[in-house]
């Protein structure tokens, strides 16, 4: 994945709004998946990880929850072999559901329901899943060699 890759994936994200069935959470913002054309790159995964994965809840940056939220996508997505995910989400929910507090200087989120976030991510990859992949631009000559068959000289 190159950062144009990454780039024309991000114009193409779509948009989705999602709550489970009962459940007390709700999602909604951007997400696309990345088809690296042969396989998941390392690299691609620690660029997407760095710079094109973010997780807010209830409207503010709590880093410990979007680390939380952005590994379990990445390993849902990736278990599925789905390509490399991108996205920008928002996460809410019902009132008493959740407590933000400070935990040696740094905010956390306390869940009355660590399973239904885990319903709720689950089913956001179920249903980006279903998104077409983003067509991304190819190099000059269209065509782009499989890694395990490039020549280095």
């Amino acid at each position: 994945m190159t950062a144009s890759d990454t780039f024309a994936a991000s114009r193409y994200a779509k948009y989705l709004s999602f709550s489970p069935t009962g459940s007390p959470f709700s999602v909604r913002g951007y997400v696309a998946l990345v088809q690296d054309s042969w396989e998941v790159s390392p690299s691609g995964l620690k660029q997407a990880r760095a710079y094109y994965q973010f997780v807010f809840f209830q409207n503010r940056w709590v880093e410990s929850f979007h680390q939380e939220c952005a590994k379990h996508i990445t390993q849902l997505v990736l278990d599925s072999n789905l390509g490399i995910p991108i996205f920008v989400l928002k996460v809410d929910c019902g009132p008493g559901e959740a407590d933000l507090l400070w935990h040696e200087q740094t905010r956390c989120v306390e869940l009355r329901s660590p399973e239904g976030l885990d319903q709720l991510l689950r089913g956001l990859v179920r249903v980006a899943s279903r998104f077409p992949p983003p067509e991304l631009p190819r190099c000059s000559c269209g065509f782009r060699e499989p890694r395990s068959h490039r020549n280095f000289v």
